[in-house]
């Protein structure tokens, strides 16, 4: 059967018609739940909820349907309100990340909806029979790429596309208003906060009253403890300015962070101090110091051992230098290790001496072994010229007895040729003699 262009374009015009009414439907609908949304847009999240779920399943003739709403607290999705259904008979209310539909719904921020659903797959029991769901849609509550929660609505009947169109649109505006009544419930709960703590801090102000005195009461003892930590102070100081002038002190906390460094430590490396601080001691370690000399001295220093070693370590600017250290663990009372301190000794001259000395012993060794294989080739050469001279005396052997026969053989031909003349010269004389008588004959006749 041929369709006539006629019904083609009544076709074409009766699809464009029900795509209008349908937008004008979707625009109408969703407009009259954002009046909804604004009218409650002052109640609580949970009366919120329900409100919502309630409206939404009004509109789109849902059987049943429930709201979620993500705690970050718990970092799941809790269902908060539901619609012919209770919440408490539910058997699960939260959901993580990526777990079940809902989980995925709310990770993905993609809607999902089955229709054709099993038999018995989902049972809704009214009060007197037993009903099958036909259709599920589960839509996530977006906005501005995040996502605030999920709704569920169940259907004994297969739905509309544009149904979900709707729901996806009012899902959206509505995650717009969520994201308002989180930030309005979170103030709430920081203004809470703020009481509470404001109570806490009368009541620490309170507490370092009383504290205070009971340190006016022992300040006496305190002075005096602090005199004579004060004279032990003055003594580390006395010895540290000694050392100082000559050794180059680190400390470094567990993980292998500086956290002191003297001048001379600071000047040797060409770093300024606030730029060691925090750094990690391997800002100076040179590559081409072997990491297992590193491996060694974490291993030492970490059970408990003090560590002797020398290495090399890289400067600022790039150039390196040789240092003689000791490493100790500085423990507590407890003996747990706190930090590590380090002292070392500048030994770039005295490194660099060995190895200056070391360098003209292998330069030596090596021009040594130079002059030796330059022999052994001068002595090589020397026996194949010794072989080529007597290959060229006797190929001067062989050229000249080749020349005594070439001339020995010119003799020959010379003769030979001599003979071939005079046999020549004796036939051109019978030739001409034959001749003559064959022309005397030819006359006579």
């Amino acid at each position: 059967m041929i369709t006539l262009p006629e019904n083609n374009e009544q076709q074409k015009y009766n699809d464009q018609d029900t795509q209008l009414q349908e937008r004008v439907w979707l625009d109408k609908t969703i407009s009259k739940f954002d009046d909804v949304l604004r009218t409650n847009y002052d109640k609580g999240i949970e009366e919120f909820a329900d409100i919502f779920i309630q409206s939404l399943s009004d509109i789109t003739n849902a059987f049943r349907g429930v709201t979620y709403f993500y705690e970050k607290e718990t970092n799941t999705i809790v269902a908060k309100a539901s619609f012919a259904y209770r919440l408490d008979k539910m058997p699960q209310r939260a959901f993580a990340l990526q777990e079940g539909i809902i989980g995925q719904v709310f990770a993905n921020k993609k809607t999902l909806y089955y229709e054709n659903l099993p038999a018995d797959s989902i049972n809704i029991r009214s009060a007197s029979i037993k009903i099958n769901a036909a259709s599920m849609l589960v839509v996530p509550l977006v906005f501005n790429d995040k996502a605030f929660g999920v709704v569920e609505l169940i259907f004994i009947h297969e739905i509309e596309k544009k149904y979900i169109e709707l729901v996806e649109k009012i899902a959206r505006n509505t995650a717009a208003i969520l994201e308002s009544l989180f930030n309005n419930e979170l103030t709430k709960q920081l203004l809470a906060q703020a009481q509470v703590q404001t109570e806490a801090l009368l009541a620490q102000e309170e507490e370092m009253r009383q504290n205070m005195e009971e340190l006016n009461a022992t300040q006496e003892q305190l002075q005096q403890k602090v005199q004579e930590i004060e004279k032990v102070r003055k003594e580390l100081i006395a010895r540290e300015n000694v050392l100082n002038k000559f050794a180059l002190i680190t400390e470094t906390d567990l993980q292998g962070n500086i956290t002191y460094a003297n001048d001379l430590a600071c000047a040797t490396a060409q770093y300024a101090k606030e730029q060691l601080i925090g750094k990690p001691q391997s800002i100076l370690r040179h590559p081409d110091t072997p990491k297992e000399i590193f491996k060694e001295l974490w291993s030492t220093i970490k059970n408990n051992t003090m560590y002797q070693g020398k290495f090399k370590n890289r400067k600022k600017d790039g150039t390196s230098y040789w240092i003689d250290i000791t490493i100790s663990p500085i423990v507590d009372e407890k003996g747990q290790i706190t930090k590590y301190l380090g002292i070392g000794f500048d030994i770039t001259n005295e490194t660099n001496r060995e190895q200056e000395m070391q360098t003209i012993l292998n330069d030596l060794n090596q021009k040594q072994q130079q002059l030796l294989a330059s022999e052994e080739e001068l002595k090589q050469n020397l026996e194949e010229l010794q072989a080529t001279q007597d290959a060229m005396q006797q190929k001067n052997a062989i050229l000249e007895a080749q020349n005594r026969k070439m001339e020995a053989n010119n003799k020959v031909l010379e003769k030979i040729m001599e003979q071939h003349r005079t046999k020549e010269e004796k036939l051109n004389k019978k030739i001409e003699e034959l001749e003559n008588a064959l022309w005397k004959q030819q006359n006579i006749q």
